[in-house]
C-alpha cells in the first residue's frame, strides 16, 4: 500500500491534493478512521489546506479547492467507489470534456478502488492508529 502511495503521489499531471482528497473521502464512506485521520493530516500539514476547508469538503466534496478538471475527477472517483454500476458513459465523457485524459481518469478511479481495498484491510485487521 505504501509503495503504491509513493508512486501515485508523484503523478506527472495530477496533484497530490487530489489523491489525498480521494483517499480521505473514500475512507469517510468506508468508516476507516485510520485513513481519514492520516489524509486529513496530510491535507493540512503537507498541502496547507485549512482544517475548516477539509471539514467542509467532508460534508460537500464539491467544495474541494481543486481545479475544475481535478474536481471532476474527484467526483467521478467517489461515484465509482460508492457504486461503480452507477457510472455512465456520460459521466466519463463529462470529465474528458474538462480536459482529462483516459489515463488520468483511470488513475483517479483506480486510486479510489485501491483505497476501498486499503480501508477494508485496515478495518478488518483492526490496525491501530500510529499517528
Amino acid at each position: 500500500l505504501w509503495e503504491y502511495m509513493g508512486t501515485i503521489m508523484q503523478h506527472p499531471t495530477l496533484s497530490g491534493e487530489l489523491f489525498a482528497f480521494i483517499r480521505m473521502l473514500v475512507s469517510v464512506d468506508q468508516r476507516c478512521a485510520y485513513c481519514i485521520d492520516i489524509n486529513e493530516g496530510m491535507l493540512i500539514n503537507q498541502y496547507g489546506v485549512s482544517a475548516e476547508v477539509v471539514h467542509a469538503v467532508r460534508e460537500n466534496p464539491t467544495e474541494a479547492p481543486l481545479t475544475d478538471k481535478e474536481k471532476g475527477l474527484l467526483l467521478l472517483a467517489l461515484m465509482a467507489a460508492r457504486d461503480s454500476n452507477s457510472v455512465t458513459v456520460e459521466n466519463i465523457q463529462s470529465v474528458r470534456d474538462l480536459g482529462c485524459s483516459d489515463s488520468e481518469i483511470y488513475d483517479a478511479v483506480g486510486h479510489a478502488a485501491n483505497q476501498v481495498w486499503g480501508d477494508i484491510m485496515l478495518n478488518t485487521f483492526k490496525v491501530e492508529r500510529d499517528h
